[in-house]
């Protein structure tokens, strides 16, 4: 479920000891970063522990006691300081400015280790303070209902029937998607278009609609899924290791029975089922490329 923010914030006590020329984050060498434009101390490690939910989240905070610090608390966030490109929050201008991140896509961690959300912000239900964006979905009570009541794969679970199986390792690689977004960076496909049906992650979620049976294989999803480049930039960044590629060519696969086939990869096929190689020409031509090499060798080559 949710990982704390133990990427914590803490108010520095004497902001006079720390003087420095220019916005930066600073290695304090005690496993904390000092943010000079925000005049707070972050821990380097945001996987330093976890916790189950919010209140918890915050006692840990209250509690912790590290690097001579023992007033860290979660960082704050307003109902108008959060999405994308907002930096009036401390968390958003750490991941815009300070470490100059594009929106929606974490490139880079600066100084930090282990740097993946979701993270706990220090207010209570700020991102939906009347519950009615996702009900239940940002897990701030003690209970931890909420989110299992609104489990991303429950008719997945509830329909076995609907199941379309590709193999238990395609199926698993499919099913840990975290939807996170982080593979957008470095994705031809995504670069060009900006679509979101084009990154790995709109992949795999149309790959998801395939396997639940909640879609049906047809030539709009055969064009998305053969568009994939298979070029694995996406693996790289999936705090998941999801392994994209063997996800796509599984697909394929199944597309190809399915009868939704690249025009022009049908017409190879033709050929070498037909003629024994792509291009479609007969078996007693076969030499003659050779024999026209040889010829051309011997003479010296041809410049026609």
């Amino acid at each position: 479920m949710k990982k704390i923010l133990c990427l914590l914030s803490a108010l520095v006590l004497v902001i006079g000891l720390h003087i420095f020329p220019r916005a930066e984050l600073i290695d304090m060498g005690d496993e904390t970063i000092y943010d000079t434009d925000l005049q707070i101390t972050w821990l380097k490690d945001a996987g330093m522990v976890g916790v189950k939910n919010w209140n918890d989240a915050r006692e840990w905070a209250d509690n912790l006691v590290f690097a001579g610090i023992d007033n860290w608390r979660l960082p704050i966030v307003t109902d108008q300081t959060y999405g994308y490109n907002i930096t009036g929050s401390e968390m958003g201008y750490l991941y815009y400015i300070s470490l100059g991140n594009p929106a929606g896509t974490l490139i880079n961690t600066g100084p930090f280790i282990n740097l993946y959300g979701p993270f706990w912000s220090g207010t209570e239900y700020s991102l939906d303070p009347d519950n009615i964006m996702n009900p239940g979905k940002m897990g701030l009570t003690d209970d931890e209902t909420d989110i299992y009541d609104y489990f991303a794969f429950s008719n997945f679970k509830e329909h076995p029937e609907n199941v379309k199986s590709f193999g238990k390792d395609i199926d698993d690689e499919i099913l840990i998607c975290v939807q996170c977004g982080f593979c957008r960076a470095g994705c031809p496909t995504f670069n060009e278009t900006t679509l979101e049906s084009l990154n790995a992650r709109g992949r795999v979620l149309l790959c998801y609609g395939l396997l639940s049976g909640q879609i049906e294989p047809n030539q709009e999803v055969a064009d998305k899924i053969y568009q994939c480049t298979t070029c694995m930039n996406c693996t790289t960044s999936c705090p998941s290791g999801i392994k994209v590629a063997e996800v796509i060519e599984r697909i394929r696969q199944f597309l190809v029975e399915k009868g939704f086939v690249i025009p022009n990869h049908a017409e190879i096929a033709d050929r070498i089922a037909s003629s024994h190689n792509p291009f479609g020409e007969p078996a007693t031509t076969r030499d003659d490329l050779a024999n026209l090499a040889s010829t051309e060798k011997e003479g010296g080559g041809s410049n026609e």
